[in-house]
């Protein structure tokens, strides 16, 4: 297994529908998807357990409420794959996202890429530049 998706979902189940289903059509097959509820007071847990039902590749893990970055270690708990990646409930990805990734990775510890943010009525493209000597050292963070 190449990539493990790790979804935290608090209170998501307005939105998560979407990520779950753009993490399903991907291309590229090889992975596993782990969605950590971190503890919802909402349906989250209602609408995630029939989109991923029959799915192998999706594990979803419910847990009391103890912060995302709780939820995100939980997740690396359960992960197999080679490379990790950490996708919010709210977000979405392009159906080849992990294709592209997976033809970028090959020998390297740390991928970086940039994204787009979306609101109502945009869209704009962010280049991340940062310093990944920094990031390594613990000095520093992608956004």
């Amino acid at each position: 297994m190449t990539f493990s998706v790790i979804i935290p979902a608090y209170n998501a189940s307005r939105y998560i529908e979407r990520c779950i289903e753009s993490v399903k059509t991907q291309v590229f097959t090889d992975f596993e998807c782990i969605i950590v509820n971190d503890g919802s007071t909402d349906s989250t847990l209602e609408v995630c357990r029939p989109l991923i039902a029959n799915d192998s590749r999706f594990i979803l893990i419910d847990s009391e409420n103890e912060g995302v970055s709780s939820a995100r270690n939980k997740g690396l708990e359960r992960a197999l794959g080679e490379y990790v990646l950490f996708v919010d409930a709210d977000d979405w990805v392009e159906p080849s996202w992990l294709q592209e990734l997976s033809l970028q990775c090959h020998g390297v510890d740390i991928v970086q890429f940039d994204f787009f943010e979306a609101g109502i009525d945009t869209k704009k493209e962010l280049h991340i530049d940062s310093n990944v000597d920094m990031i390594v050292q613990g000095e520093g963070a992608v956004v």
